[in-house]
Formats: structure tokens, C-alpha cells, sequence
């Protein structure tokens, strides 16, 4: 940035005409800032099977994508599988250069998700009831 310039920063509010004004404003200044993520769904055409008896918990279906900085975010939740068994595998280009462990919410309670250098993606502790994926992010390096 430069000296005479400031950040944006775009204000949520309940008008959807004053939202699309901010957001138009924005991509003025950045347009990648607007740009969609391709998210790849876990167990449909296209993306990883599940394995180990896991599935998806209500509607939330595990999901996978690869953000403008180029880290790899994952968001869903897990359910009925085998606990510290892969529920599904993400594909090269989705991996980490090493294996990552994330704190996560299973059944309300701490959980711990895996993620290894094989693309794995473990429950690894916690309760198999349900397993959030929400908030799991690292860089993508393999």
C-alpha cells in the first residue's frame, strides 16, 4: 500500500442494496476479492469417497477448496465412522508438506482432526456422533 492509501473494509448490514454497493466498491480495488471458491464435495462426481464407514452428519457435507492465497480450507461435518480411520482422502494438490493436527468439535467436546502427507483426513480423537471440519486451513504444499 501506499502512504496516502488506507485498507477496505467491507461493513455487513442489513441492506442488501448498501452490501452491493460496498461489494461493487471492492472489486473496483481488487476483483479477486469477489471471486468464488470451487469447493469440491466429499462423496459426490468429482471428489474424494468416504471410507471407514463415515458420512455426512444433517445437511452439513464435508467439502474442500483452495482459497486465493492458496491455502486449502475444508468445512462440514463428519458422522457414524471409525474413529482414528481416514474418512476420506484428499487428492493431490489438497495436501500438506507434513502432518497437521486440528482441534476441532466432536459431539460438543474436544475432537482432533489429522491430516497427513497421503492426503488422509482423520478423526483422530473425539466422538464419532458428529465431527466439524469448520475451520480446518493450511497451506497447500503437496
Amino acid at each position: 500500500m501506499g502512504l496516502n492509501t488506507k485498507p477496505i473494509a467491507r461493513i455487513h448490514t442489513p441492506d442488501a442494496t448498501l452490501n452491493r454497493i460496498q461489494d461493487g466498491i471492492i472489486a473496483a480495488f481488487n476483483p479477486l476479492v469477489l471471486t468464488p471458491f470451487t469447493w469440491i464435495t466429499v462423496g459426490q462426481a468429482g471428489g474424494p469417497a468416504f471410507s471407514n464407514g463415515w458420512t455426512i452428519f444433517d445437511t452439513r457435507t464435508p467439502q474442500f477448496t483452495i482459497d486465493l492465497l492458496g491455502f486449502v480450507l475444508i468445512r462440514g461435518v463428519l458422522a457414524s465412522g471409525t474413529i482414528g480411520q481416514p474418512a476420506f482422502i484428499l487428492p493431490v494438490g489438497y495436501r500438506p508438506s507434513r502432518n497437521l493436527r486440528f482441534a476441532v468439535d466432536a459431539n460438543s467436546a474436544y475432537g482432533m482432526c489429522l491430516i497427513k502427507t497421503d492426503g488422509s483426513v482423520i478423526p483422530s480423537v473425539g466422538s464419532n456422533v458428529f465431527f466439524f471440519l469448520d475451520g480446518i486451513r493450511f497451506v497447500q504444499e503437496a
